[in-house]
């Protein structure tokens, strides 16, 4: 990193480090945690940020960050699908088709993480509905419960990777990071034709951080040219940027 700091991180679930947060208070063991749009705007509810706006702060646009500095997205993502060619005979291209297909779809831990409530989201937006209207969505996801295609399994690199995901419902880096990781030819990724959502990530700087000026620097080395341009090179790499990660740093 720019400033010469060294961390150490930890993957964890939006929600889950948010609790972590609040639960050890002033015995923290993070500094700084990456976030799902929405949840950010939970942890500063619960009181467990601290702000900082990093000298780029103009240049972020208002919707993409909290106006008091607690959270401002450092990068987004589109709700993709990433289908095993294997075991999938077409890989589908819309909810649609989702929904007419004779394979399982994993979705994720709704509720936990970004990842998962956005693609909940997606599903709403694509059949009529939005984020006051999850309606559609819920019936959506019980039709292929109803049909025995609803999928509790993780949809993770190492589950893609042993065949026990047929279709699973992801960001696009992710998506994209895990086909390449493991057989590019192995996996179609595509964008719902007919719904999807934009979202992203922020960084949130834990309140009771051990460490708070070298979060403050994370944030600012995130939002400087150099750092975009990193996060813009491992996107086009399709090489997944921090995703729900806590960051601990240590003293050199």
């Amino acid at each position: 990193m720019t400033y010469g700091l060294k961390h150490q991180d930890t993957d964890m679930s939006s929600a889950q480090e948010i609790a972590k947060f609040e639960a050890e208070k002033k015995n923290a063991t993070a500094d700084i945690g990456d976030v799902g749009f929405a949840f950010a705007r939970v942890a500063v509810q619960k009181g467990v940020t601290q702000p900082y706006k990093p000298t780029t702060w103009n240049d972020i646009p208002d919707w993409a960050k909290d106006k008091d500095g607690h959270w401002a997205l450092a990068y987004t993502g589109t709700i993709a699908f990433i289908s095993n060619n294997n075991l999938v005979k077409d890989a589908p291209t819309s909810w649609q088709d989702v929904l007419e297909g004779d394979y399982k779809v994993t979705v994720g831990d709704v509720g936990v993480a970004a990842q998962a409530n956005n693609a909940v989201l997606a599903a709403a937006f694509a059949n009529g509905g939005d984020e006051s209207n999850l309606k559609p969505a819920i019936e959506f996801f019980s039709k292929l419960a109803k049909q025995g295609r609803l999928s509790f399994t993780d949809p993770s690199i190492a589950n893609l990777e042993k065949g026990e995901v047929e279709v699973a419902i992801l960001w696009d880096f992710n998506a994209l990071n895990y086909r390449d990781q493991i057989d590019r030819s192995r996996f179609s990724v595509n964008i719902p034709q007919d719904g999807s959502v934009i979202s992203g990530y922020t960084t949130i700087i834990n309140k009771y951080a051990k460490n708070p000026n070298a979060a403050k620097l994370a944030r600012e080395h995130i939002f400087s040219d150099r750092g975009q341009i990193n996060l813009a090179e491992a996107t086009l790499a399709q090489s997944a940027p921090m995703l729900s990660c806590l960051h601990r740093f240590k003293k050199s």
